[in-house]
Formats: C-alpha cells, sequence, structure tokens
C-alpha cells in the first residue's frame, strides 16, 4: 500500500483545498519583491474564487494553533475525512501508475536497442571498455563534441577527419547562406559578386577548419594529458563494439556516433546567431531538431533538447503538436543532440554570427544551460529523459550544473511530475491556462482537472530527494486575446500562490511569459476558429506588471531564432510541415 504522510499532503474536498504546513506569501505591493510568511499551522485557501484572502485553522491540533477548541466528534470526523481522502489519493495514484506501466512497457518495446558509449557513465562505461583509464579517455572526447573513434582510430579515419563527414558541408552551406544573408541586408550588390564569394567561403571553410580540427582540438580543448594518455587499439576495439550493439540490420560500420546514433544532415542561423541543428537518426533516418542560442551579454550559450520525434499532446499553438508523434528518442538519441551542440559550438566559436544586440558581437558560445523545450513531451519519455538529464549532469559526463538543466512539461498526468522529478534537473510546467476550459482547448489532450495536476506538482516539489532543486517554473505562452488578459493574469496569481503555500518557503517559483510565436506556415487555427496572434508588447507587459505587483516573479523570454523557425513552439521537421502546408491549402480551398 502506498504511505502518504498526511503532513505533506495536499486534500481536495468539499470545493476546498487544505495545505497542511502551509506558507502564504504576501506581496509587497511593488515590484517582484513577495514576502513568505510562516503560518505554523495548515491553511485553508478558498482556490475557487478570486479571493487573495486565506483563513487559518489547525486541524492537527484540536485545542490550539488558531482553531480553537472541538468536541470529541469533531475531531473523529476530522481524522475519517482524512483517512478516506488519503485512500483516495492512494486509489488515484494506483491508476496513474498502471496507466503510466502500460504505456512504458509500449515505449519499452519500441526502443529495444543496448546502449551505447554516449549514454553510459564512466563507471558503466569502465566495466564494458576494461578500465576507468579507457572510458575517461573516451568521455573527454564526447564531453567536447569529439568522437574517439575518429580522433584515436586511424582505421574509422583514413583521411584525419575528426569532425565526422557530415559535419562541414552542412555547417558551411549555414555559414556561407548566413552571411550572404546579412551581406543583403546591407546592400544589393550583384547576386553573381555574393556567389562568388560565397563559394569561396565555403572552400575556405571545408579546407582550412577541416585541416587544422585535429590540431585545434589538442592544443585547446582536450585535457594536456590526451597527447600522451589516449585509446589504443584494443580500447578501440571493445568501444567499437560497444556502439555498434544496437547495429540490427547486418551493416558493416566502423563504430562511430555518425554511422550508430546519428548525423549531422542540416543546419541553419538566424540573424541573432540562434543556431538550428537537424539530426537524421540512424535507426530509421527520422529527424529531429535542436536549437542553439548564443547570449553575448553573459558569453555562455544555450541548447534546447528534443525528447521524441514529433509529439502526441497536440497543443494547438505548437508546430510539433501538429506533427503528431512518430516515435521517441532513446537515451543515446536525446544526449547526440548534446554532443553535436558541443561540436558546433567549439567549431564557430571564432565565426563572428551576429552584430544585432547592442552592437555586441555574438559567437557561439560554451554550452552552460539545457532545457527539453523541443519536440516531444518528455513526460511521454521518461524512462529515457530522466537517465539523459543524468548524464548531462554528470560532472564526468557533460558536466553541466543541475540548477541549470530544465525540463518542462505539458504533464499529461499528475504522475508525470513524479516520474520526471526524480531526474536532477529544475521542473517546468507549461500551464498556458488556469481555467479548465481553456487549456483544454489550448491542449487538447489534457484529461486532468488544473486542481488535480497542480496538487500533484506540490507534492512532487515537496517530496524530491534532491532538496537543493528548490527552484520550479511555470510557462505560458501568451496568444492575443486569448490568455493574455488581466482575468487570466487574476486567476494565474491564486494558481501561483496555492503552489508556493503548498511547497513551503524554500521554493522559488518563477513565471515564464512567452509571447505567442507564428507557425503560420503550416496554420494559425486555434479553438474555435481563432487565428492566434501574437500579443502586443504592451498587453505582454501588463499582464507581467499585474504578476509582479502581487509579489511574484515573472519574466518575459526574449523571442529567439524566429526567422529560421527555431523559436518556441516553431519546431517541426521539414517533411512534415511539407505536408500540413498541403492539408492546410485543401482547407483553404474547401472553406473559401
Amino acid at each position: 500500500m502506498l504511505r502518504i504522510n498526511p503532513l505533506i499532503a495536499i486534500l481536495e474536498f468539499s470545493g476546498l483545498t487544505l495545505f497542511c504546513d502551509a506558507f502564504i506569501l504576501k506581496g509587497s505591493g511593488g515590484g517582484t519583491n513577495g514576502k513568505l510568511e510562516h503560518a505554523f499551522h495548515p491553511t485553508v485557501a478558498k482556490t475557487h474564487h478570486h479571493d487573495d484572502d486565506h483563513q487559518g485553522v489547525n486541524i492537527l491540533d484540536p485545542n490550539g494553533g488558531g482553531g480553537g477548541g472541538r468536541n470529541k466528534s469533531s475531531q473523529q470526523r476530522t481524522l475519517i475525512q482524512r483517512k478516506h481522502v488519503v485512500l483516495d489519493m492512494t486509489t488515484s495514484t494506483n491508476t496513474e501508475k498502471k496507466e503510466n506501466k502500460h504505456r512504458s512497457s509500449h515505449e519499452s518495446k519500441q526502443h529495444e536497442s543496448n546502449t551505447t558509449p554516449l549514454s553510459m557513465t564512466i563507471s558503466e562505461l569502465s566495466k564494458e571498455m576494461g578500465g576507468k583509464g579507457r572510458a575517461q579517455a573516451a568521455w573527454d572526447c564526447y564531453r567536447i563534441g569529439v568522437d574517439p573513434m575518429l580522433y584515436y582510430d586511424s582505421n574509422s579515419n583514413p583521411e584525419g577527419d575528426v569532425e565526422g563527414e557530415s559535419v562541414w558541408l552542412p555547417l558551411a552551406s549555414a555559414l556561407v547562406e548566413h552571411r550572404k544573408n546579412q551581406h543583403d541586408d546591407d546592400n544589393d550588390d550583384d547576386d553573381d559578386d555574393d556567389d562568388d564569394e560565397g563559394n569561396a567561403m565555403l572552400e575556405s571553410i571545408l579546407q582550412n577548419d577541416k585541416a587544422k580540427s585535429k590540431q585545434t582540438i589538442q592544443e585547446n580543448w582536450l585535457p594536456p594529458r590526451r597527447s600522451t594518455e589516449g585509446l589504443g587499439r584494443d580500447a578501440l576495439s571493445e568501444l567499437k563494439r560497444i556502439m555498434e550493439k544496437g547495429d540490427h540490420h547486418g551493416k558493416k560500420r566502423m563504430g562511430t556516433v555518425e554511422e550508430c546514433i546519428a548525423r549531422l544532415s542540416h543546419v541553419s542561423i538566424s540573424a541573432d546567431g540562434t543556431t538550428k541543428l537537424l539530426l537524421k537518426m540512424a535507426k530509421d533516418g527520422l529527424e529531429v531538431e535542436t536549437v542553439i542560442i548564443p547570449w553575448s551579454n553573459r558569453k555562455r550559450s544555450t541548447v534546447c533538447l528534443s525528447s521524441q520525434v514529433g509529439c502526441r499532446q497536440g497543443c494547438t499553438f505548437c508546430a510539433t503538436g501538429r506533427m503528431g508523434k512518430l516515435r521517441s528518442l532513446a537515451s543515446d538519441e536525446i544526449l547526440v543532440q548534446m554532443y553535436y551542440a558541443t561540436k558546433l559550438c567549439r567549431i564557430l566559436s571564432d565565426h563572428l554570427l551576429s552584430n544585432r544586440y547592442d552592437d555586441q558581437p555574438t559567437f557561439l558560445y560554451p554550452i552552460d544551460n539545457i532545457v527539453f523545450m523541443g519536440m516531444g513531451e518528455p513526460a511521454d519519455n521518461s524512462e529515457h529523459v530522466v537517465p539523459a538529464a543524468q548524464i548531462l549532469t554528470d560532472h564526468q559526463g557533460f558536466s553541466v550544473a543541475r540548477a541549470k538543466t530544465t525540463i518542462s512539461t505539458i504533464a499529461p498526468s499528475p504522475q508525470s511530475f513524479r516520474e520526471l522529478g526524480v531526474a536532477p534537473a529544475v521542473l517546468a510546467w507549461s500551464v498556458h491556462a488556469v481555467d479548465d476550459a481553456l487549456r483544454k482547448r489550448l491542449v487538447p489532450t489534457t484529461k486532468h482537472t488544473m486542481i488535480e495536476l497542480r496538487d500533484g506538482f506540490v507534492r512532487v516539489l515537496r517530496e524530491r530527494p534532491n532538496k537543493r532543486m528548490t527552484m520550479a517554473m511555470l510557462e505560458i505562452v501568451l496568444i492575443d486575446r486569448v490568455n493574455d488578459s488581466l482575468d487570466c493574469a487574476h486567476d494565474l496569481v491564486a494558481f501561483s500562490k496555492a503552489i508556493l503555500e503548498g511547497v513551503g518557503k524554500d521554493l522559488k517559483l518563477v513565471i515564464n511569459l512567452i509571447p505567442y510565436n507564428d507557425i503560420g506556415d503550416i496554420g494559425d487555427i486555434g479553438g474555435g476558429g481563432v487565428v492566434y496572434k501574437k500579443p502586443t508588447r504592451e498587453r505582454v507587459r501588463a499582464f507581467q506588471d499585474y504578476l509582479t505587483d502581487r509579489g511574484l516573479f515573472a519574466f518575459i523570454r526574449t523571442t529567439r531564432g524566429d526567422e529560421e523557425s527555431a523559436a518556441c513552439g516553431q519546431l517541426a521537421t521539414k517533411k512534415k510541415r511539407k505536408k500540413k502546408r498541403e492539408e492546410m491549402a485543401v482547407v483553404s480551398s474547401g472553406s473559401s
């Protein structure tokens, strides 16, 4: 039987939500500096009304703590109520577990493949390769986006190209196109001159950067000891054997990342330096998108990772949702996105990409921030997302700080938070609307009320094993005249304060406001035939001010990469987009 501590449970009955050992957030009345005040007793909050007042009542101590005296029968009734609610919660949780077990079993059948070195810890890889030193040498390469099979093995790499055959042409082509677009913005010179200049740049990149790649890696990126302590023939043979475990097609392979996991098939660079990668999976040729967002003000980059090919949640404002779900990604297929993103950040570290922001030069800086906000719903693939997050934050893996790794979920069920809550990462909940009817319109696959989902969110935040993970996020895609009104902001304030009170004073709750990004190339029609549009800056600012004036921390996310459809909500592979455009054309012609 599932054991639930009633001191940390949130009990729902009679239209009221009971918070035990709650904290009350009192806004300062201006700015973002809210004040948390411990109530020292359970609190009953009227969550279904626009009322910020809270009334204290102690059901655990019948003779004190603000609840006043109560007779014996009243105490018994309270205990019986608590017992029944806990049993209801147990039943609900068990049902969720059965649903999740069925889904996990289905996903496991989809991904029956062995683990590759990229998704192994040093300890696991040491056992497979026959020594910790060998595993460390391999991971010193993976960590900087270098394939040890290409770096150390001349047989796998007779031409000496340590980056991989799929990398240079799409990368160089993207740089040429990017420079050409920047040049076109500045003047309207002869196109033939632009083509000649582009061809010369392409040749220069392919010859010069490619030729000096290994020397640059040796001098600037790998630990000095790797010049003498690498991988010998036997170690490379073991690494190749492990990498090729997933080869179910009987093809002759060299054991490289390109051949066994994924290869780079396309790169595009926005005017602001945001870089989008298209990766083709070795398993079946399906493609996923990964986005690198450089920040010139702090000289670091954020990478946005995908967890699935497509998505089954069907959010009406999201291009990926229009694709539908094709399949989930294995852990190494998630991690290979970080591998290639790190590779590009290293190769392009001295290539100027933009002067767009206050004339600050923008390059692809080293990655220090990871967000699972690309294609797919992480909760629908938690069995592979969680292990991937562990490798990403392992100091002997990709070594990204846990506090700078975020997993975002639409939360298909309350159990979703529990599945993702064990990951060493910040939890972000894509709320989008507090009102059940409106959220159902935005997220048609919604099956649970927002109160049920909120209670699951609070439970997991209170019970997370890593107490240092005290930050959580709520995310709202703001759509003009749909969910950007002050009434919606009012509902969000009450909703957010209920979370703060339920979790306690240690929680740092951040609200991310994301202005809707146009996905017009595949149709912008939302529920009820409303055409989705980006809200004005004034409406977004008014929404933010409403939240911050009431003591909440709310930030407006900067739109990046929208020229190349790399912004939030715009990710969808080209083949699927073409099909959707054709479908929308048919719909449009039929309605005209």
